[in-house]
């Protein structure tokens, strides 16, 4: 009885030692696939962010071409700066208005997500009419001055709102300074408005397993593929998710890595950024 205790015993340990020799080629198999997967994933997940960021610095870039284009041919209307730049203290402004209005329909018949075109100038004769024109202390703060910094290139100063049909209505502003004419001290500035929501379609995509922001040099969210996050400042918005000061903006296009999320970064024109964030495990 007990040699055949002692039998059974050795015949067990036998069947576990092959089962267990037998198992450790399919475990290494396993983690070899395992990690061959991950990887394989991790490389998809490293182009697929590549590629949304590539693709919507080109989109952003196309959209400021073609505002910059039409915004400088504003710039370079001699009539239109004529107008601005004349003294109507001892004239009418009957010829103005009909020039003006052609001249701005141009830019919204070739941006129609334009909403409003506005002119800012220290010109005190030029009427203060609610429509074209206004005075320069009547411009958001900061956005006279990021004009002039910009050295006669068109700008996105950020992002603001206006009230329209009883809602809030959030809107891009491009700001150029309009220094056709220097003589002395008399500046005047084009702002054009863009619906801020057409330029969030314009990145959006509802399959996408990322998120896309849109950043002012200052780190306003301009655009996001998340409306709600308009107008806000981008620090505040992914806090909790990421450390805005660990993002290396000096590398656009690589790949980072912070905590569960991977970011790309590019940079466009009109001093934007795109910034691109996936959580890894998506």
């Amino acid at each position: 009885m007990d040699k055949s205790k002692k039998y059974c015993s050795v015949g067990v340990k036998l069947v576990g030692f092959y089962v267990i020799l037998g198992l450790i080629p399919l475990i290494i198999a396993y983690l070899y696939t395992f990690y061959v997967l991950r990887s394989v994933l991790e490389e998809d997940g490293y182009r697929y962010i590549r590629q949304e960021s590539e693709q919507a610095g080109n989109l952003m870039d196309a959209w400021a071409d073609r505002y910059a284009a039409v915004i400088d041919s504003i710039y370079m209307d001699y009539y239109t700066n004529a107008y601005i730049m004349a003294d109507y203290s001892n004239m009418g402004y009957e010829s103005m208005y009909p020039y003006i209005d052609k001249a701005m329909l141009k830019l919204s018949l070739l941006c129609p997500e334009t909403t409003k075109i506005e002119f800012y100038s220290f010109n005190e004769t030029l009427p203060e009419d609610g429509n074209y024109f206004r005075k320069v202390s009547q411009m958001k703060e900061g956005w006279f001055q990021k004009a002039v910094d910009a050295n006669g290139f068109t700008v996105v100063a950020g992002v603001d709102s206006r009230k329209e049909y009883g809602y809030e209505r959030p809107y891009i502003g491009m700001v150029k300074l309009l220094n056709y004419f220097k003589n002395g001290s008399l500046q005047n500035v084009l702002q054009v408005q863009v619906d801020a929501v057409s330029v969030c379609d314009l990145i959006y995509d509802e399959n996408e397993a990322c998120r896309k922001f849109v950043l002012s040099e200052d780190g306003t969210v301009l655009a996001s593929s998340e409306r709600g996050d308009l107008g806000k400042n981008a620090e505040e918005v992914l806090q909790g998710a990421i450390k805005w000061e660990d993002i290396d903006w000096g590398q656009p296009g690589s790949l980072m890595e912070q905590g569960t999320y991977y970011m790309v970064t590019k940079d466009c024109q009109m001093n934007m950024k795109v910034l691109v964030i996936a959580d890894k495990a998506s």
